[in-house]
C-alpha cells in the first residue's frame, strides 16, 4: 500500500480537526454580532441608540475629493457594522463551497488518473494467421499487399481490404477471377 500524501493528509486533518469546528464556532459568532447590530438597546427596549458622541466612518480619496471621516449616528454605525458583517458571513459560505468544489475537482481526477491503465501484453491469436502471411506470392502482392497487416485472415488467407485489393489487380491485368466465388 503506498502512503498517503503528507501535504492532503495534514490538509484534511486540519479540515476535520480544526476548521469543520471552528467554521461552525465563527458562523455562530457572526449570528450572535448580528443580533446585537439591530438598532435597538441591549436590554431589549423599543428606543433606538443613537449616540451623538463622536462615531465616524473613514471615507477614502476618490475623484471626488480628500480622504476624510465622516461622523454617523449610532443606527448608522450598526448598519455599518451589520454590513460588514454580513459581507464576512458570505465570504466563508463561499469560501467553504469552493473548497468543497475544489475537493470534488481533485477526487474526480485523481478517479480519472486511476481509471487509466497501461496496456496489457496480449498474445496474438495463433489459431488464425494474419492478412500479411496469406499475401506471401499473391500475384502483384508487392504492389497491393501490406507485410505488416496482421488482421485476421478472412478469405482467400487475407483480411477483407487486402483479398478486395488483390482481387481488382488480377482483373486489372486479365487474371481469371471467376472461381474467387465459392458457396460458403
Amino acid at each position: 500500500m503506498t502512503r498517503p500524501n503528507r501535504d492532503l493528509w495534514q490538509a484534511g486533518a486540519a479540515l476535520q480537526d480544526y476548521i469543520a469546528t471552528n467554521y461552525q464556532q465563527a458562523r455562530a459568532h457572526l449570528a450572535l454580532e448580528l443580533s446585537y447590530c439591530d438598532g435597538f438597546a441591549a436590554k431589549g427596549g423599543d428606543e433606538l441608540r443613537v449616540s451623538g458622541a463622536g462615531a465616524t466612518i473613514h471615507v477614502p480619496a476618490d475623484e471626488h475629493g480628500p480622504a476624510e471621516r465622516i461622523p454617523v449616528t449610532g443606527v448608522e454605525a450598526q448598519m455599518i457594522a451589520r454590513t460588514d458583517l454580513q459581507r464576512i458571513d458570505l465570504e466563508l459560505e463561499a469560501l467553504k463551497v469552493e473548497t468543497l468544489a475544489m475537493v470534488r475537482l481533485l477526487n474526480e481526477a485523481i478517479v480519472k488518473a486511476n481509471s487509466h491503465r497501461a496496456p496489457r501484453a496480449t498474445k496474438p491469436d495463433t489459431s488464425k494467421q494474419c492478412c500479411a502471411t496469406g499475401q506471401v506470392g499473391k500475384e502483384g502482392a508487392i504492389e497491393w499487399g501490406d507485410p505488416l497487416c496482421l488482421l485476421p485472415q478472412v478469405k482467400g488467407g487475407m483480411c477483407q481490404g487486402h483479398y478486395y485489393k488483390w482481387y481488382r489487380h488480377r482483373q486489372d491485368h486479365g487474371i481469371d477471377t471467376s472461381r474467387d466465388f465459392e458457396p460458403a
